[in-house]
């Protein structure tokens, strides 16, 4: 039986001590006390629902924690499961840890970008934000070097870093393309604001983020653009853009007698002309008062 598959009470036995060789596959309890939490790799993973937070906090308090969290080996940093680590540190319950064995910092950091790719929960921009920063990367590795001029004979050319990122998660090479640019522009965004921990927030499930409001915020000066960030997250939309005020306004009458004064330039019957077709649109009929004889 898998360790999915296993009962809940088996489970919660296990949390109070059972040492059973047979329940120990490739993770071990431990205190979530023990483990670290780095907010670098943190800031890497998208805020979930509140419905799927709210979910999870249920689930943890009636079964314990189900799904190992993935920590990194002989560093006791928590790569996966930081939610789950909250609660069940909130709730006094252990947690299973898969121990993940990575060279260094940016193999760490990979490990967790791979690992978000792979969400099915994820929202399409934070999808689109993931291939980008996967392509820039990998893009960013090959800089510089160019590929060798196709040798005679070789009637297949080598796939450029766009088409293989795009054969990967079967898109378009153009839409690879545009995601490495809504990255950058993501990556500007945050920069700017100040706070790492706005990106969770703007791709997270329950950000209301789109590529045309990230192109928008880009625009904006970065006094206006931070405001606008924190209206977006709080209430899904950006500011309205400010109308001219009524006193800026000139009055109807004034309107139509400064038009009427330029074409009365071009003589009383090209106005007539023009105001009679003007009210024929309209549907409006124009009825001239007979001259005096």
């Amino acid at each position: 039986m898998s360790t999915r598959e296993k009962p809940a009470d088996n489970e919660a036995t296990s949390q109070n001590g059972s040492t059973d060789p047979a329940e120990q596959t490739d993770w071990h309890w431990a205190d979530p006390k023990n483990l670290k939490v780095k907010p670098e790799f943190q800031r890497l993973i998208p805020l979930q629902s509140r419905e799927e937070f709210r979910a999870l906090d249920a689930s943890i308090q009636a079964e314990g924690c189900r799904d190992p969290l993935h920590v990194w080996k002989g560093h006791n940093v928590i790569l996966d499961g930081h939610t789950r680590h909250e609660l069940c540190k909130g709730h006094k319950l252990k947690v299973k840890v898969r121990e993940i064995d990575l060279p260094d910092e940016r193999a760490a950091s990979e490990y967790i970008l791979q690992l978000q790719r792979q969400r099915r929960n994820l929202t399409r921009e934070a999808m689109s934000y993931f291939r980008g920063v996967e392509y820039n990367a990998v893009k960013q590795t090959h800089g510089g070097k160019r590929a060798p001029r196709k040798a005679r004979g070789q009637s297949v050319p080598l796939p450029k870093t766009a088409d293989r990122v795009a054969d990967k998660y079967g898109v378009s090479y153009k839409t690879i393309r545009r995601d490495g640019i809504f990255a950058q522009v993501i990556d500007k965004i945050v920069e700017d604001y100040g706070d790492p921990e706005i990106k969770r927030k703007l791709l997270g499930a329950d950000g209301k983020l789109t590529q045309g409001t990230a192109r928008v915020l880009l625009k904006m000066p970065a006094g206006e653009r931070k405001k606008a960030v924190d209206k977006l997250v709080e209430d899904g939309e950006l500011p309205r853009a400010k109308k001219r005020g009524a006193s800026t306004r000139k009055p109807p009458k004034e309107v139509a007698q400064s038009i009427f004064a330029r074409l009365q330039k071009k003589g009383e019957g090209h106005a007539k002309s023009v105001l009679q077709q003007l009210a024929k649109l309209l549907g409006m009929e124009v009825v001239e008062k007979e001259s005096a004889r």
